[in-house]
């Protein structure tokens, strides 16, 4: 079976959502990427670069993929709608694909029908509603439900230990000593050097412009006064 998609390979990730991602490989939750593909200049023109937003698959997956070398760049891709894209790629297991589609990133009326379906129950069900503002945002409420504890009846506050008295040691003044003491050792070895620097200029200056001080070479003159020898 041929999917009616255009499919292309793409060379490297554009950009990434920043946030927490743990756990055993593979993840079922993690950050969305895009990914591009590089400008191709063929016989018929170039074709620019071109950008597309990952619909089913999380970063950290594919990373460790590139890590452990079952996938390397370029990886095939298949265009979803405009910017938007699925790997689909045949050296990628197929527990390491995505079921569902980031709500977040991906339109609504993108997202597979089962998901959709489900959005809407909760709709039904006056757990969610949607809010389209005049200057055209959409703002998503969403109500959950969060399960309630029992609480020990003989439950008691206690005051958070006070570090100073508990063991005598003001973390907070300590760190702003240290740090003001390393400041204080920086700007005296940069004194010491620029008072080297400044010795150093000046003893070229001074063998630049001091005319060196002249030797004067006496020559040794022999005594000529007469002895008695001689007066004989």
């Amino acid at each position: 079976m041929s999917l009616e998609l255009e499919k292309i390979q793409v060379d490297g990730v554009s950009s990434t959502t920043l946030i927490g991602s743990y756990g055993d490989f593979p993840r079922a939750r993690g950050n969305c990427f895009s990914v591009y593909r590089e400008e191709v200049v063929g016989s018929h023109g170039t074709a620019p670069r071109r950008d597309f937003r990952v619909l089913n698959f999380n970063l950290e997956n594919l990373e460790h993929l590139i890590e452990i070398k079952l996938v390397q760049w370029p990886i095939d891709i298949l265009v979803y709608e405009n910017h938007y894209a699925l790997i689909h790629d045949k050296r990628i297991p197929d527990e390491y694909y995505q079921k569902h589609f980031c709500e977040v990133c991906c339109p609504e009326d993108l997202l597979p029908m089962p998901q959709r379906l489900a959005l809407d129950r909760m709709i039904l069900r006056g757990e969610r509603e949607i809010i389209k503002t005049d200057d055209g945002l959409r703002i998503e409420k969403r109500k959950i439900n969060v399960p309630t504890q029992k609480i020990d009846p003989d439950f008691k506050f206690s005051v958070a230990p006070d570090m100073v008295n508990l063991v005598g040691l003001d973390v907070e003044a300590e760190m702003t000593n240290a740090i003001m003491e390393q400041m204080v050792e920086s700007a005296e070895f940069q004194n010491r050097k620029d008072e080297e620097e400044r010795e150093m200029l000046r003893m070229k200056r001074q063998q630049w412009f001091d005319p060196p001080t002249p030797i004067i070479c006496c020559p040794t003159i022999p005594d000529m006064t007469p002895t008695d020898k001689d007066l004989k």
